[in-house]
């Protein structure tokens, strides 16, 4: 088999360097897109407790969410947003 003894050209340098860059900044925009609603409460809520407790309960929203800020208030560090999320999550999968 022939060792490859050919240089790359410019044209073709310049195009590999291209597609590696696009795939890195691919990667890195994956890598920075929010959680899913059931992962946030998941990585959140378990900081603290069991994950068997909040989902053998049955609240409407307004009971999630005055549950959430006292986890909040308790010390829990989470955004509003990041709140709002995982109330509107509970409300949705353990809501009556």
């Amino acid at each position: 088999m022939r060792a490859f003894s050919r240089a790359l050209s410019p044209r073709c340098l310049a195009g590999v360097l291209l597609a590696a860059a696009s795939s890195l900044l691919a990667l890195e925009a994956a890598s920075q897109s929010p959680p899913s609603p059931e992962s946030l409460f998941e990585s959140t809520c378990s900081q603290c407790h069991s994950l068997e407790l909040p989902r053998s309960q049955r609240m409407n929203k307004e009971e999630w969410k005055s549950l959430v800020e006292r986890m909040r208030s308790n010390g829990c560090s989470i955004t509003d947003q990041e709140a709002a999320t995982i109330v509107e999550y509970l409300s949705k999968e353990y809501g009556r």
